[in-house]
């Protein structure tokens, strides 16, 4: 591997595969055979013609991260990447919810046995349902912030992906309360007061209330969350990032 192969190396070595990355190598070479066809016709010997193109395109490291930036700024763009994203985040919500749950299991939060059963007490069903929502949809909104800090529009697209989280749930839970008690899924006015009665096994605590709550506070982590990263990578770096 020549130095030069080196130096694109260096430069590209985290920019993800692409056309982008392809574009970038190719005028990376052509740069430097130009400078240095530029030193071989001032007659200079070819270890000074090296440290002069390096010294002239730069500290790597810089271009690294220059690089870097571009390149996941495109990739954020892609459709594709945005779904795997969003994927990535349910898995993140998902874990934490199973992990909280059996938790809350272990401390002796069951529905009508335990320490403390949820039958007939409103103030510990409260309690379950916003440890279930608050946490999980923290950890997927913060997993959707790192992933998609590069995009053009960051809080936007949290939120969207945060709405449809919101959405895919919902639907869930009705879904699999409408299984249990074989209630239509479009009767919801039968199907909440089933699941908000009290005794209900699955999700007592998944009311209208709940779930307007539940999506107001996932809206405020798609504006607030992406604002919370940008300070702290400012903070770490001392420089402030390129996205709003």
């Amino acid at each position: 591997m020549t130095w030069q192969d080196e130096f694109i190396k260096a430069c590209l070595k985290k920019v993800p595969d692409g056309e982008y990355r392809r574009r970038s190598e190719m005028e990376l070479r052509e740069h430097l055979e130009s400078l240095v066809q530029e030193g071989n016709a001032a007659g200079i010997g070819e270890e000074q013609v090296q440290q002069e193109v390096l010294s002239r395109m730069g500290d790597p490291v810089r271009l690294q991260k220059a690089y870097e930036a571009e390149g996941l700024r495109r990739k954020a763009l892609e459709p594709r990447y945005t779904v795997e994203c969003w994927l990535l985040g349910v898995v993140w919500m998902d874990l934490c919810w199973f992990i909280l749950w059996l938790l809350l299991a272990a401390a002796g939060f069951h529905n009508d046995s335990g320490t403390f059963p949820l039958y007939g007490h409103p103030e510990r069903i409260a309690f379950v349902g916003v440890v279930l929502a608050v946490f999980p949809t923290l950890a997927g909104g913060w997993s959707l912030t790192s992933t998609l800090r590069f995009h053009p529009h960051p809080r936007r697209m949290v939120c969207i992906c945060l709405g449809l989280i919101w959405l895919v749930i919902c639907f869930e839970q009705l879904g699999l309360s409408a299984l249990t008690y074989d209630i239509p899924v479009w009767k919801l006015g039968a199907l909440f007061e089933r699941i908000s009665g009290g005794s209900d096994p699955t999700f007592p605590w998944f009311t209208p209330l709940y779930a307007g709550l539940w999506l107001v506070w996932s809206l405020m982590l798609g504006i607030g969350l992406p604002w919370v990263h940008q300070a702290l990578e400012t903070y770490r770096t001392g420089k402030r990032p390129g996205w709003n």
